[in-house]
Formats: C-alpha cells, structure tokens, sequence
C-alpha cells in the first residue's frame, strides 16, 4: 500500500493548529481555550473572537487526531506482515517506533537545553520521557509509546483469533473506567484502538462528504459543548477523528491535502511538533533585537504577529531537523530492525538444520 501523503498533511495541520493555539495563549489573560459556552462573557469581544480563533486552531483535537491516526497508520504497516513471529515483530515494532520518536525529541531538548539552562540531570530525564516539562508536548510521545502496544497488542490478538479486536476495545473500555491505570492513558489510548479498528472497516465502506463535514464541526466544537477535556468531549473528539480519517483515506474528503507544498510539510510535521516551542522563543528573542513591539497591539494582533514569525521559524528549523536528524535516524531504525530479523531467522534456520542433522539415520 502506497504512503497517503493527505494524511500526512492532516498530521501537519493538526501540529499548526498546536503552535497557534500555544501562540494565542501565550499573549491571553484568561484561558479562552478552556472556556464553554456558559462561561463566556459575550460582552468582551476580543475574548469571544479569541475563543472562536481557538476553537478554529483546537490543539486539544489535534492531539486527538495524533493517537487516532497513529493507531490507523501503524496498523496499516503491520497488516502488510504476510506472517508474523509475534515476538520477533514486536521488538522490531519497537526499535522502528524508537528510532522514530527518540532523536528528533533528543535534539529538540538539546536545543531547548543551549538556549535554557537546564540541568543535566534534568535534560536526560526528559530525553527518557521521564520528566516532560522542557518541551511540554513531550507528554504525548509518553501516551504515543504505550499507544504503540496497544496497536501491536491489538493486530496481534486479532491475528489470532479474528474477534480479538472487539475484545481488546472491550478490555480498554474496562481499564477506562475502573481506575486500573493512570487517568492521562485511560483517557487517550482508546483513539489509538478507534484507529487501528477503522483500518478493518470493509472496503465497500465510505464516508460521505456530509457526514465528514458534522464530523469535524462535531470535533472542534465538543470542547467548548461538553467541557475541556471532559470524558464526553474526548469521547465526542476520538469518534469525529476517526470519521475524518476514514473519509480522508477512502472517500478523498479534502482532496487539497495532496497538494505539494502540504505534501512537503506533512514530511516535516513531526519535527514541526517538537520544535514549535523552540521558534517561539527565537521569535521573542527576534523581536526583542529588531524592535518590533509585541505588547504593542491587541491581543489578536500580537497573537497574530507573533504566530506568523515563530511558525515562519519553525518550518525552517524542522526543515533541517528533518533531513539532517529526523530521515537518517528512520533509515538506521529500519535497517537495525530488518537486521534484527534476520538476525533472529538466521538463528532459527541455523538451529534447524543442526537439529535435523543430528537426527539418528533409521
């Protein structure tokens, strides 16, 4: 199956919609983001135009479509496994997912960790996801680890006896809501199941252009309906993003995602994601230097100045992380994995044939 460069594009979109949202936030007195429709204050216009520019740029449903389409893409990639070792794959899985997430988050840290001084002790707890509080998106590469054995869990019981899909979301929505594990996983980890199950829909099933629509209006507005981050919403959230991805992947909904420049960015998303941070503090470093006065305009319009400049800066940042960092270190992971394996089949191909050559002659 051939790589569906709209999805990367839907991937670099939501990561825009992250940095803008951090954009708007940063100049806010009051968290818009958060608000519903019962705790607006319509008379403050600039407050209501601020919470519809988030609700526009909803970072909470990009993270959303993040784990949902994970589970969809990397399912993808084991179903094109025409037999599997389970046990061989999935430290495969492993070192692929690794090589992945580890040295684009490694060098933003470090980084972060040039222009802040941190301490060491500091910067490797976060380079090992043990602490996130450098580069405060890092919290989603946690849930993004345990949402990969989720995935492989699920292919794999699935694999094995056909229904196990169901029983697995069953299992999940068991952990959600009896409190058997930490409220950030229970949460999320449902959007990496919804992704890899939609990847089993037949063929023959589409997604209308209508319903594509509700479902993303559905997504964007259910923070401000149903409370921020509230169990409803992420519910409401995890359903719509599955639909849009399903529609994008089947039914060609948005077909300008295929265009080559969102093509080129959706390559560099990832990267994008984890440097946002780092181009909005060049940015007021950049404006501090050249004199453009960021506290001079309205909240809108600092806002504004100040996303045009640090995404401007992060696309360029993320461009070179991307072919000097992010692309090599995928190729490692990829060629160390595919050694690995046959690593591991040599042996057992080896342990074969000895077996059957000290067999006694009859």
């Amino acid at each position: 199956m051939d790589r569906n460069n709209s999805l990367d594009s839907l991937r670099f979109l939501a990561a825009l919609c992250v940095a803008v949202a951090h954009c708007l936030t940063a100049f806010s007195t009051q968290p818009f983001h958060a608000q519903t429709l019962s705790m607006m204050n319509f008379s403050n216009v600039e407050g209501v135009f601020a919470r519809l520019i988030q609700l526009l740029f909803n970072a909470h449903s990009a993270v959303i479509i993040f784990f949902v389409l994970s589970g969809f893409v990397l399912t993808l990639s084991l179903q094109r496994l025409s037999s599997v070792n389970y046990g061989v794959e999935f430290f495969v899985f492993v070192i692929r997912r690794v090589y992945r997430i580890f040295p684009a988050l490694i060098c933003s840290l470090l980084i972060l960790g040039f222009m802040i001084s941190y301490p060491s002790e500091k910067l490797v707890q976060n380079m090992l996801l043990m602490d996130t509080s450098i580069n405060s998106v890092a919290w989603t590469l946690k849930v993004e680890l345990a949402g990969c054995v989720v995935v492989f869990l699920g292919f794999a019981v699935h694999r094995l006896f056909r229904p196990g899909l169901v029983f697995l979301g069953l299992a999940l929505a068991l952990l959600y809501f009896s409190g058997l594990i930490s409220p950030i996983y229970a949460k999320y980890l449902p959007a990496f199941f919804i992704g890899s199950l939609i990847t089993y829909a037949r063929k023959d099933v589409v997604v209308g252009p209508y319903v594509s629509h509700v479902g993303l209006l559905l997504m964007l507005v259910s923070d401000m309906a149903f409370g921020y981050k509230s169990d409803t919403s992420i519910i409401v959230q995890t359903i719509c993003a599955g639909i849009l991805i399903l529609s994008i992947s089947r039914s060609g909904f948005m077909p300008w995602l295929n265009r080559p420049v969102l093509t080129f960015l959706g390559k560099i998303s990832f990267s994008f994601y984890l440097m946002h941070l780092i181009g909005m503090i060049l940015t007021r470093q950049l404006c501090v230097k050249l004199g453009i006065p960021l506290g001079g305009m309205s909240m809108i319009g600092n806002a504004a100045v100040y996303a045009a400049i640090s995404v401007s800066l992060t696309i360029a940042i993320s461009a070179i992380t991307y072919y000097l960092v992010e692309q090599p270190m995928n190729k490692v992971g990829s060629d160390t994995a595919s050694s690995f394996r046959k690593m591991f089949l040599r042996r057992c191909w080896t342990g074969t044939s000895t077996a059957s050559e000290t067999q006694p002659v009859p």
